[in-house]
């Protein structure tokens, strides 16, 4: 869902070759990695997009650099992130990041989930749309809407977002007033 999210141009995503290699083989099935090419591609009936590799990645950032208490073991990450703020740093590891230190420095630190949950209250509309296009994407599997919800809600850690995803409603969404005059 990032995915989708970062190629309509809403976010970047990024990453450092540090860690790099286990999220882009997490992804490869799904998503065709090619250094500066085109941002998507036309295959048969559908759009493929691109993650630009040689944009997602940070260098030029010390791995070994200590950053308040953060654990050892991602001094890289806390480090990358530094590196490009203000930036937002997502991770379901939250209890290994000194969330003072790197604030300091411009990164915020959020669960996934409370990342999308401010995503959606930013933007209803958008966050459903890129959702549903993340599970149109699935080949694996082709589960209902409410399943794939439930999927990401129980599985996936997202209960939060879930249940803004579920409690929305299109029609609050209010329509622009109508110009004055013919």
């Amino acid at each position: 869902m990032f995915c989708c999210y970062a190629k309509e141009s809403y976010a970047r995503y990024r990453n450092s070759n540090h860690s790099c290699g286990r999220i882009l083989s997490g992804i490869a099935d799904r998503y065709r990695l090619i250094a500066d090419i085109l941002p998507a591609v036309q295959h048969a009936d559908r759009t493929i997009p691109l993650i630009r590799v040689a944009d997602a990645l940070v260098a030029g950032f010390d791995p070994e650099r200590a950053i308040g208490v953060t654990d050892p073991k991602d001094r890289h990450v806390a480090s990358a992130a530094a590196a490009i703020a203000p930036c937002v740093l997502v991770t379901n590891n939250l209890k290994d990041f000194d969330f003072a230190a790197l604030a300091a420095l411009g990164v915020t630190v959020r669960s996934p989930d409370d990342f999308l949950t401010d995503l959606f209250d930013a933007n209803p509309p958008l966050l459903e749309a890129v959702t549903r296009e993340a599970a149109a994407n699935l080949t694996h599997s082709t589960p209902s809407w409410d399943e794939y919800l439930t999927a990401l809600a129980e599985r996936h850690g997202l209960p939060k977002f879930v249940g803004r995803l579920r409690s929305w409603n299109p029609k609050d969404v209010e329509e622009p007033a109508a110009p004055d005059g013919p």
